[in-house]
């Protein structure tokens, strides 16, 4: 062994210091092996061999043994050796010896040496040398390998390689730095490396990332000090490399990079402050970035990468947020307040932070102000002597109205010296539903209690706030309008020149029409002549029409105007209740004078332009004609009693201008009692203000006996007894303003007494003048239609006399000349009757249409009657007298009727109970208006809602059925009802889509037309004598001129921005689409205050 020791470290070492080329190095290997062969047979194999192969134990072997004992131990001799071969041949015992005498004689030799020590025959130090041998030999081998490692790997390595070529090794060692290598993910790591040897060229640098097989390659060339470079940049996996120089290679190198903390999940849900009502909801997954609501809460989920220590919600203000971590999840909330970016910091348990967080952003989205309009009357008003005002407030904001209210200035127009009340004063009112987005809020407003005097302006206003309970809530106002109570003249003073232009209008229409009537007169008579008319006839015929259809536009203007006049008058309470109906009859002439029939026979005259029949031509012209002449006659009608409707009016409102001169009269005289003489200048101004208005009724007194010198049934001479009171009374204003300025209290005192007693005085004459005239009309009218009653039945009978006359007679009688002589004197008479009739129409609203028709009939059956009698048609003849007695009985009829009607005029019995239970009616409408509103767009309803919206259609119902029977016990006054016409059809659509659950915008519009004619019926009704009596109040006029109104197209410029952006945020668009409409209304919004300022 030793040997073999020293042998394989001899050869090992030489070839790894002298790098033997295979020829010298596989014999080297040869003699190795073969002597390694030859020490294992001889040493090793050949003893093992003999004794595995031998079966028994040698005699030679033992003999050779027993010698050895014998020659060690003389007393021994050959006494063994001889034991030994007795002992073989008494196993076999051919010989046949006493197998007892053999055993005895081995007992002895056993007693000789059974002592003796055999170990000894072999000592140790024999085998001493051998044994020192080997184990120097094995000292040495360690010793070689260990000092010489490297070579003898590489002689060894050599060796076993015999037929291999090695050069020399140039590499002797690879210093890389560092090596083996932990970071963190996302740092660099540069890798230096030193070669030790002879090797100075570039070296490979081979890696890929653990995950992966295949290498990536680099070349690295050597730097300063013989130092390779290079730097792994930004790793975010781990790297195994190693470096190669040609076929010498290093050690595989592992740089492990540990995973920093990172967000692979986020989930942000939106809760949404309560007042908004928006459901919570989730963003997309990963989308941290929020826009919503201030005062919403943000809840967020986060599902990281590995175990976290600690996180937290860093914000841009300062703010730190910790978040709760659990594993490898993090939750947290906080609430948006205002703009701000968050980034989300991450700590894993080896103290590794995340890099670079993304930043999200918070933005508030502003909860928009409310919007608050007045459509109704979304105007400046003057207010009527009832002092009510139908108010409608529409209301929007994007998340519910939390409180809405109307808020009001009064302006006196007179005011105590020194006391000026700028005071705003609210009303609060009542959101159908709390938090509700939108509200349309039906509100009829009495400004009774105000004390409102004439001239006095009530500035007004609606307020809303909405919901917001995070940032506060927000009020919006509405544009302001006024509602001016305006004084009596100034009424007056409006309502007669629009009434006078308004009659001069109607002259050159009349004027015009004639010139029109001429002309289509001058082209009947040459188609009578010759049928077939040229072009210019033609373009005529067509100018005509289109002057006709012109003049009938304007007449619907002038009607139009009148009916404004009407309504001025009415609210100013300057009409009876008498004249008011009249004008209201007068407004159905203007219906009268614009016909179908006109319209058609227009229409058809152009149609028979482009046709070649010359006789359709002259039929259409000819019933153009005839529509002509009616128009005519309409307008002759309608202007005589607009005319004398003037007169009345005019009465009607000198008798109010009086009485409002008496009690301002009264009022400055309870003044002048209260004062001392040294203040009679401050109310000097109010005196002359009373002066002024006592000229103007002067002036209107003067125009009234003006008006009756046009038509000769009236005696203008009436009113010369109140001209000349007037007269005394404007001398006595004159004293008391002389007694005034001049201090003197007595006398301005007595003047003032006496001027109000003659103004109450001149009301009364006016009143009754007023109430003779109307009396002495109405007498002369129900004369007249007695009389033609009577002269039509006369003709009647005599009639019914003729027909029974003619039927008995034959075709050969000689008398039928004489009876159609007889008829033909009746046709005369009856024309005549007939004119009288129309002569009294141009006074008289009671000449009905109706009984014009029946005597038409009966004209046109006599022309029959007599055109049949001329012919000798006995039978013919009788039947038309029979169909012209029943038209004349029929006109009978209709003038009974209209005197009937006549006698009712001079009453307004009931009227008192019509108008409360139309205001019963009102306030039941507005009611049902507010619920209906409350149950539009709930979308599915419920149990309850569908039995609300079922209740709401019996109320509608009910009130259908009021006013049903409030038709049916007021039906003679159709001139009453006039202004509920449509309303029943109006409530029965209602009553339907309350019936269906289908409630819309439609619905809604026709509710609030339904209030609004019953309010407006209301208006139109209202007599002269309230239950209220305004008591005028001690004060000065003063005049102030007020800044200029800033112009309401800016205002409501600003209200349209606001509406548009809550539009916007409806239509869905997104949150930055939102913010950006949002920042361009704002500055829109703050160059229209500019505009204001």
């Amino acid at each position: 062994m030793g040997y073999g020791f020293v042998a394989t470290a001899t050869a090992s070492l030489l070839e790894g210091w002298l790098h033997f080329p295979p020829a010298i190095r596989l014999p080297l290997v040869c003699l190795l092996v073969l002597i390694g062969l030859w020490l294992l047979v001889q040493k090793l194999v050949l003893p093992i061999g003999s004794q595995v192969l031998r079966p028994t134990w040698t005699p030679n072997i033992e003999q050779g043994l027993a010698r050895e004992v014998g020659r060690y131990f003389p007393h021994v001799g050959d006494h063994l050796i001889n034991a030994l071969q007795v002992y073989h041949h008494l196993q076999q015992n051919r010989e046949g010896y006493s197998p007892e005498l053999s055993r005895l004689s081995l007992v002895t030799v056993w007693d000789k040496i059974k002592d003796l020590d055999f170990n000894s025959v072999a000592p140790w130090q024999k085998l001493q040398p051998v044994v020192r041998f080997t184990v120097i030999a094995g000292l040495v081998f360690l010793v070689s390998i260990t000092l010489f490692s490297k070579t003898f790997n590489i002689g060894a390595m050599h060796l076993l390689h015999p037929q291999t070529s090695f050069r020399p090794q140039l590499i002797s060692a690879w210093e890389v730095s560092p090596g083996n290598v932990e970071i963190v993910e996302g740092d660099s790591v540069r890798i230096n490396i030193r070669v030790k040897g002879k090797y100075k060229g570039p070296i490979l640098l081979r890696w890929r990332q653990s995950d992966k097989k295949v290498f990536q390659t680099k070349q690295l060339l050597a730097g300063p000090e013989n130092v390779y470079s290079y730097l792994f940049a930004n790793l975010r996996e781990s790297v195994k490399y190693m470096l190669q120089a040609g076929e010498e290679s290093s050690e595989m190198f592992t740089i492990h990079v540990e995973k920093r903390p990172m967000v692979r999940l986020l989930q942000a849900e939106l809760i949404f402050p309560p007042y908004s009502g928006l459901e919570s909801r989730y963003l997309q997954d990963n989308v941290g970035n929020v826009t919503a609501l201030k005062g919403t809460r943000v809840r967020l989920y986060l599902k990281t990468n590995k175990t976290i220590k600690q996180g937290w919600l860093e914000f841009d203000r300062g703010k730190k947020l910790p978040l709760k971590p659990l594993g490898a999840e993090l939750k947290g909330q906080f609430r948006l307040v205002r703009d701000d970016v968050y980034r989300i910091r991450l700590i894993d348990n080896k103290g590794y932070r995340n890099r670079n967080p993304i930043e999200y952003y918070l933005n508030v989205t502003a909860d928009q102000k409310p919007v608050v309009r007045l459509p109704l009357p979304g105007k400046d008003v003057d207010l009527g002597e009832d002092l009510k005002l139908a108010l409608q407030i529409n209301a929007e904001d994007d998340f519910g109205l939390s409180r809405i209210r109307l808020g009001y200035q009064v302006q006196k127009a007179v005011q105590v010296p020194g006391v000026k009340d700028t005071t705003l004063r609210f009303i609060e009112l009542k959101l159908p539903n709390q938090n509700t987005t939108q509200v349309q809020l039906d509100y009829l407003w009495d400004l009774s209690s105000l004390s409102l005097m004439p001239e006095d302006v009530v500035r007004y206003f609606a307020e809303v706030w909405d919901n917001d309970a995070v940032s506060g809530f927000k009020r919006a106002r509405s544009q302001v309008f006024t509602a001016r109570f305006p004084s009596v003249y100034e009424i007056y003073q409006e309502v007669t020149e629009a009434q006078d232009e308004d009659i001069e209008n109607l002259k050159d229409i009349f004027t015009e029409s004639q010139e029109l009537k001429r002309k289509l007169d001058e082209i009947s008579r040459e188609m009578q002549k010759n049928p077939d008319l040229d072009w210019l006839k033609k373009q005529d015929l067509e100018e005509i029409a289109q002057k006709q259809e012109r003049l009938q536009k304007n007449l619907e203007q002038i009607r139009r105007e009148l009916e404004q006049a009407i309504e001025r008058l009415e609210k100013g309470e300057l009409l009876s209740q008498e004249t008011l109906e009249k004008y209201q009859q007068l407004q159905q002439l203007f219906q009268e004078i614009m016909t179908p029939e006109l319209q058609q026979a227009i229409e058809k005259l152009r149609k028979a332009f482009d046709q070649v029949d010359p006789e359709k031509l002259k039929t259409a012209v000819q019933r153009f004609n005839l529509s002509q002449e009616n128009f005519l006659k309409s307008i002759e009608r309608t202007t005589n009693i607009l005319k004398r409707l003037q007169i009345e009016q005019r009465l009607d409102a000198a008798a109010k201008l009086a009485q409002n001169l008496a009690e301002r009269q009264k009022l400055l005289n309870q003044q002048l009692e209260e004062i001392a003489s040294q203040q009679l200048k401050e109310l000097l101004q109010q005196q002359e203000k009373i002066r002024e208005d006592a000229t103007t009724l002067d002036q209107v007194l003067k125009d009234v006996k003006e008006k009756m010198g046009e038509f000769n049934d009236l005696q203008p001479a009436q009113m010369d007894s109140l001209l000349q009171q007037m007269q005394d009374i404007l001398r006595e204003m004159a004293q008391q303003n002389q007694g005034m300025a001049a201090g003197n209290k007595s006398t301005a005192l007595k003047s003032g007494q006496m001027s109000q007693q003659d103004l109450e005085q001149l009301r009364q004459m006016l009143v009754n003048l007023k109430k003779n005239l109307v009396n002495d009309q109405k007498k002369q009218v129900a004369e007249a239609f007695a009389r033609s009653a009577a002269e039509l039945l006369r003709l009647s009978e005599e009639q019914e006399q003729l027909a029974q006359q003619v039927g008995g007679l034959s075709a050969t009688s000689p008398k039928l000349n004489e009876l159609a002589e007889k008829q033909l004197n009746m046709l005369n008479y009856l024309g005549k009757v007939s004119k009288q009739l129309y002569q009294l129409s141009q006074k008289s609203f009671f000449v009905t249409p109706e009984i014009g028709r029946a005597i038409g009939k009966s004209v046109s059956h006599m022309s029959s009657a007599l055109n049949h009698l001329t012919e000798r048609n006995s039978r013919a003849a009788s039947n038309s007298q029979r169909l012209a007695m029943g038209g004349l009985n029929e006109a009978v009829l209709q003038i009974q009727n209209s005197m009937q009607d006549l006698a009712m005029a001079a009453s307004a019995a009931g009227l008192e109970e019509f108008l409360r239970r139309l205001q019963k009616m009102a306030g039941q409408q507005q009611g049902i208006n507010q619920q209906t509103i409350q149950l539009m767009g709930q979308g599915q309803m419920t149990l309850e809602q569908q039995a609300a919206m079922a209740r709401l259609a019996a109320a509608q119902q009910a009130l259908r059925k009021s006013l049903e029977q409030l038709q049916r016990e007021f039906g003679k006054r159709s001139e009453i009802l006039g202004r509920l016409d449509g309303m029943g059809r109006d409530m029965d659509e209602v009553i339907k889509d309350l019936r269906n659950k289908q409630v819309t915008r439609k619905t809604i519009e026709r509710q609030q037309r339904i209030l609004s004619r019953l309010l407006d019926a209301q208006h139109s009704l209202r007599q002269r004598d309230r239950s209220r009596r305004r008591q005028a109040r001690p004060g000065k006029t003063y005049i102030v001129r007020s800044p200029d109104e800033i112009p309401p197209e800016i205002l409501q410029q600003r209200e349209r921005f606001q509406e548009d952006l809550l539009r916007a945020q409806k239509e869905g668009y997104a949150e930055d689409y939102l913010e950006l409409i949002r920042r361009y209304f704002e500055a829109l919004s703050r160059e229209m205050e500019n505009l204001e300022k």
